[in-house]
Formats: structure tokens, sequence, C-alpha cells
């Protein structure tokens, strides 16, 4: 997770040096400078240490503030602090609201936590502000993950239309389709219910792209398809695609493998639906799968063993047809 979010901590410190002359006062500024910035420790709760201790003694201009308050919100946001992150973020925004990096890790973590509705707002604030294809397509994102099907697609165009290349267009029409093939997955609607537009073009899209990349498309694209025929194990066209997207990326996993790690990332993705953080939906039995399915289970008077056992599977598919009755 720390990971993932790391070059937003150097991003966040780039804007920072524009403020240097308020942070250079002193050896001792420097160094949890330094430490805040994520330039001399890993350690989060250093990280929030001297952050704060920068908020407290700095002396720092709003702008400065605002991108101290941010690291140290990341660093909350790595440890799984939500309140403590979120608070940090509303600071950051309240001294800074053109602050781009706080609406996007906002939006991620509301997003994390199956709180969808939230992080459409935040993403609809981001559009206003800053018009982006990245902004349209987190908007549109949410839009799918809160049923808004049509308002994610109408988004999908607007982030397009909006993108600086024929690269950045197909890692958006990837996204929005995986997202989009995932989630009616786990709501148990077909594929053909929908609009289709995140995935019709995904392949022709990446023809020109090298074979990692095109791997990628094929998988995602095998998984809307998965998801069409209501996760059909042995389909023909799904164990085909896997199975040129290996030949293209030897590292990627075997299409009967693959075929078992789609089932799981729909369970993953219900699990984020009620508001249940598994890590990456990514079809791995990480961790916080692991976690995640063991709060769900302990929630629900279930025996807590982590795992996606019978009676775990069916109490979520009954959850989810409430939550998201046809």
């Amino acid at each position: 997770m720390l990971g993932s979010i790391r070059p937003a901590i150097m991003l966040t410190f780039g804007l920072v040096a524009g403020h240097a002359p308020a942070l250079a006062q002193s050896g001792n500024i420097d160094w949890h400078y330094n430490s805040c910035a994520g330039f001399t420790t890993n350690d989060p709760d250093q990280q929030i240490l001297s952050c704060s201790w920068l908020l407290d003694n700095g002396g720092l201009d709003a702008k400065t503030r605002a991108v101290v308050h941010l690291s140290r919100a990341i660093s909350y946001k790595g440890k799984r602090e939500v309140d403590r992150a979120h608070a940090d973020f509303d600071s950051a925004l309240a001294l800074d609201g053109e602050l781009i990096g706080a609406y996007g890790l906002k939006d991620s973590l509301f997003r994390e936590y199956g709180r969808f509705r939230d992080a459409l707002a935040v993403a609809t604030t981001w559009v206003s502000v800053a018009p982006s294809a990245i902004a349209y397509e987190r908007r549109g994102i949410n839009r799918v993950l809160t049923g808004d099907l049509a308002g994610g697609e109408s988004d999908y165009t607007a982030s397009i239309s909006r993108a600086a290349t024929e690269a950045d267009k197909v890692s958006i029409t990837m996204r929005f389709c995986r997202y989009l093939a995932q989630t009616l997955a786990a709501m148990r609607r077909t594929y053909d219910e929908t609009p289709s537009g995140f995935c019709t073009d995904l392949l022709a899209r990446s023809e020109t792209l090298p074979n990692e990349q095109r791997a990628l498309s094929e998988d995602i694209f095998a998984f809307a398809l998965f998801a069409r025929t209501g996760g059909n194990t042995d389909d023909d066209a799904v164990l085909t695609l896997l199975a040129d997207a290996r030949r293209r990326n030897p590292e990627m996993a075997a299409p009967e493998v693959r075929v078992l790690e789609f089932e799981r990332m729909i369970r993953q993705r219900s699990l984020q639906l009620l508001g249940f953080w598994p890590g990456e939906t990514d079809g791995k039995a990480s961790p916080e799968t692991r976690t995640a399915v063991a709060d769900f289970q302990r929630r629900n008077g279930l025996t807590a063993s982590g795992v996606f056992d019978t009676e775990t599977v069916a109490t979520l598919k009954k959850m989810i047809a409430e939550k998201f009755p046809e």
C-alpha cells in the first residue's frame, strides 16, 4: 500500500520545494522536513511526528501547511487511520483548494471502504476545480460504483477527450472496463444490460502497445467477457484471451488459475461494495483480503476463518442482492 502512494509523497514535496525559504530556518526544521517528506525514512509514524512538528513549530505559510497536512494524511492513509487521514485531507483543502493531490487521495480512501457516494462528491468538486482527464475518470468510476452507468459513460467520454496521448486513452479505457466488469459481476448483473462503451474498443485501442500492456488489455477484456456470461469458468473465448495474454507476457497466470482469480475478484468487489477493504481487487489471496473476509464473517455471525467458504459466499451474495436489487 505504502509503495503505491510513494509517488504521491514525492510529488507533494516537489510542491513544498517551492516554499523552501519557509522551511530552511534551521537544521532542525530541515531534518523534520526531510522526514515528513519521506526522503530520509519510510516509517509512517516518524513521518507523522515530523509533519506534526512542522505544523506546530515550523512557522509555515498557508500553502506549505496545506502540503504538510497532505503528506501527513498520506502517512495516516498508509496506516489505515481513516478518520485522521480524512481530517488532514480536509485541512489541506481548506488551506489550498487547488491542491489537486488531496482530491485524488481523499477520493481513493473513500472508495477503498465502499463509501462511493462520498468519493463521488469529492470527485465532483475536483472536476469543478480542475476538469482534467483524471478528474473526469475518477468521477466516472465513482458513478459506475454507485450504479449510475450512463453518467459513468459520459464521464468516460469526457476523460478520453482530455487524454494527452493514445497510451493515456488506453489506460483510461482499461480502468473503466475493469471497474465496470467487476462491479456488475459483484452486483450479479449481466454485462449486456448496461452501456458498453468502456470495453467494446479496448482491444482495438491497445493493438499498437507493447506486449505486456497488450496482455493486460486482453486480461481485462477476458474478465469483461467472464462477467458478461455470469462467471462461466469454461468459456472458450475467455480462456483463449487469457492464453494469448500469457503468450505475450509469460509472467501472467495460467488461464485456469486466472479464471479462479476472476471469481475471487468478484468476491473482493462484493466486500468493497459492502464497506470492507480487501486491498487490491486483483484476485490474489492477500493479507488485506483475508482480514476483510474475517471482519465480514465476525459481523455476520460466521466463523472468522478469513476464507471465502461456502457459507461466507452465500452470505455475501444475499447482502449484495439486498443492497442492489435488480
